[in-house]
């Protein structure tokens, strides 16, 4: 079986894929955002919570970070090499000379000695590839990061659009437990003023009972909802 290795071009095919679905889903969640559930769930908390805490996310991060370094530490062996020296020497003492008789002359002074040098490389064929493997892997860095970026704009999108959905499922479930309660009472007010029977009192408890059953489960669904989100 051939197993297909991921390139920066794949990478970044990957990424033009799904450019389109995270800036649209990223749209509406903006318009979402006007209701007032939304507003409660609060999906700019949750957003950043997701990029801190997803372990995909920050793994491409602390890639791309780690492998910007390798550029600059590439092209500084192509840059000129500046050195500078400087070195101070105390003379002290004397020096004796036998020519034209015996001759001594006392020394003290310092010597002092500065230098500058610049190196520049003509050509230098093992810099130029760690530059050119430097730039390939930045460039891989950041197609996985754009990659996994708009993957987990994908998955807060669903995550937060299933709680909206599950917020108002338990609305309507509260809805329907209020409308149901009344109809019971209804029905109690109806039997005992010999307007209503036995039967339609059950009835009415029965939908209540249904309903009463539909707010736990929707309220199930919210927490499941929350913790995914």
């Amino acid at each position: 079986m051939s197993r297909r290795i991921a390139t920066p071009r794949r990478l970044a095919r990957a990424a033009s894929r799904v450019s389109l679905a995270p800036a649209a889903l990223v749209l509406a969640l903006a318009a979402a955002l006007a209701a007032p559930a939304a507003r409660a769930v609060g999906f700019a908390e949750a957003w950043k919570a997701a990029q801190q805490a997803d372990p995909q996310y920050r793994a491409a991060r602390a890639d791309l970070e780690a492998n910007r370094f390798a550029i600059p530490i590439a092209r500084s062996q192509l840059l000129p090499q500046v050195g500078a020296s400087i070195a101070d020497s105390r003379i002290n003492g004397t020096r004796e000379s036998t020519l034209g008789g015996s001759l001594s002359v006392p020394l003290d002074y310092t010597s002092r000695s500065r230098s500058l040098s610049v190196r520049m490389p003509v050509l230098n064929v093992e810099a130029m590839a760690r530059l050119r493997s430097g730039q390939a892997q930045v460039a891989y860095a950041e197609a996985a990061f754009r990659v996994r970026g708009k993957e987990l704009v994908a998955r807060m999108g669903k995550a937060y659009f299933d709680l909206l959905y599950a917020l108002d499922t338990q609305t309507l479930a509260q809805s329907a437990v209020e409308t149901y309660t009344e109809a019971v009472a209804y029905a109690n007010r109806r039997f005992q003023s010999g307007e209503g029977t036995r039967t339609e009192i059950g009835e009415a408890e029965a939908r209540l009972d249904i309903a009463s059953a539909q707010l736990i489960e929707a309220r199930d669904a919210v927490e499941v909802a929350r913790r995914t989100l």
